[in-house]
This record gives structure tokens, sequence and C-alpha cells, in this order.
């Protein structure tokens, strides 16, 4: 062998060295460069699994707070009555329907039951009222099966 074909040769496999060295330094600041990249993929999948617990308990929240007040509405019309009266029948059954629709949530369903016609001293009745009256009993019904749905299990946060 000639000294210039093993020169040559060391030369190649010290180039090859060289190179295999540089590959494995990239691919371990590549390996590096991913790792972080998961790190921050993990912490957004983290902070947008919080953010979606959070809307979830705030729309409950939300929820609750509505159905309180609807409630609290509908409480307050029960206590104004005098119920002395009530428990001795002395109020009409038309009196004491409209002192329980006498607040925010039913005003709109107050006059369901007629109106009174001054030309035919008599009652009037309106269907397109009593229609609304009819939804706001389903609503209230639907509202009552929801409540135990909104109000039970532990909270989340």
């Amino acid at each position: 062998m000639d000294f210039w074909s093993v020169f040559w040769t060391a030369i190649g496999s010290i180039g090859s060295v060289i190179i295999i060295i540089i590959t494995i330094y990239q691919l371990h600041q590549q390996n590096k460069r991913q790792n972080e990249l998961d790190e921050r993929q993990k912490k957004i999948e983290e902070r947008e699994q919080y953010q979606i617990e959070l809307n979830i308990t705030k729309f409950l929240f939300n929820r609750r707070v509505e159905i309180w007040e609807i409630l609290e509405l509908l409480f307050s019309s029960i206590e104004k009555m005098d119920k002395k009266d009530l428990m001795e029948g002395r109020m009409s059954a038309f009196l004491v329907y409209n002192e329980l629709t006498n607040n925010a949530y039913l005003d709109d369903v107050q006059s369901a039951l007629g109106t009174l016609d001054l030309n035919d001293n008599g009652w009037m009745e309106d269907s397109l009222l009593q229609n609304i009256f009819l939804k706001k009993l389903s609503n209230m019904e639907l509202l009552s099966k929801k409540v135990p749905l909104l109000f039970s299990g532990k909270p989340k946060l």
C-alpha cells in the first residue's frame, strides 16, 4: 500500500466520523426541540382543558342563578299573599291567580284567564294569551326537571 492511499483513506474515515458526529449532534438538537414542543403542546392542552372546565362551571353557575331568580320571583309572589285569607277561602281563585302571576316571570300570562268585557258584562277569552300561558306552564315543568340536574353533584373547582 502506498502512503497516499492510506492517507486519503484516513482522511475519508476522519471526515466520515466528523459527519457522523455532526449528524448525532443535529439529531440530539432536533430531539431536544421536539421535547420542548411536546412540553409546550402539553401545557396548551392543560390550559384548554382548564378553560373548558371553567366555562362549564361558569355556564352552570349562570344557569343556577337564572333558575334561582325565577324561583325567587315565584316565591316572593306567594309570600306577598295574605295566607290567612287564602287558608280560610276568602280569596277567590281569580285573585289568587292575579297575585301569583304578579311578578316579572309570569307577567305576560297574567291575563290568560281572560279580560273583563265591560260591554258584555262577562269575560272574554284570548286564545293567544292562553297559548302563552300553556307554554309558560310547560316551561315551568321543564324548569322543575332541570333543577335537580343543575343543583346535583359535587362542585368541580
